[in-house]
């Protein structure tokens, strides 16, 4: 009996050992699965911020370079624009203005159709008109600096503003939109259409 007692002992103690054993085992595959997966998942990150900077300096480098090429456009001599000057909104109240203003506003309300001109370095819209209209012996009238930095006109063709009422004056526009600057503080580019109109409202 006593044998019998010590060799069921002696197993139990064989399977415990064993018992152990595998759990430690699987205990340390676990441990290195887990350890696999969070190097996966730095490398993954690592790839990815590496991806982003990738991406955000071609970004960056194409941006300068459209910027490089849009001043380059600007800067470089050369090319020509168009200008025109107008007064058609007077027509509609040419009998209520001073006989003065009246007899300068031209029965078409046009006092410059569209003339081409060549752009020199530098050229801004107000460099434009103010050679344009010495050309063509078309009066002009401006403050050379004004409270923004920029010059202001004040008078074409001894048309001024407030001559057409309270909030009338000259205003200009480049290819179709009025620019939020002042006359002076806009580079012109080649094929760039300007256009001087007199507005009754501000």
């Amino acid at each position: 009996m006593k044998k019998i007692y010590k060799g069921v002992i002696a197993a139990l103690l064989i399977g415990v050992l064993a018992f152990g054993l595998t759990a430690c085992g699987n205990g340390g595959t676990d441990t290195g699965n887990s350890g696999e997966q969070t190097a996966a998942s730095q490398e993954k990150e690592q790839a990815k911020e590496k991806k982003d900077k990738k991406d955000k300096k071609e970004k960056e480098e194409k941006k300068e370079e459209k910027q490089k090429a849009s001043d380059k456009k600007t800067s470089s001599s050369g090319g020509t624009c168009t200008i025109s000057i107008e007064c058609k909104s007077l027509l509609s109240i040419k009998g209520e203005l001073d006989a003065s203003v009246a007899s300068q506003v031209p029965s078409s309300g046009v006092i410059l159709s569209t003339t081409k001109v060549k752009i020199k370095k530098g050229d801004t819209v107000f460099d434009i008109i103010k050679r344009v209209t010495r050309k063509k012996g078309i009066h002009m009238a401006y403050q050379g600096t004004t409270q923004f930095g920029t010059a202001y006109m004040e008078g074409i063709n001894n048309i001024y503003e407030k001559d057409g009422g309270s909030e009338s004056g000259w205003k200009y526009k480049v290819n179709g939109s009025y620019p939020s600057k002042g006359c002076s503080a806009v580079k012109v580019r080649d094929g760039d259409v300007i256009v001087w109109t007199y507005s009754l409202t501000a």
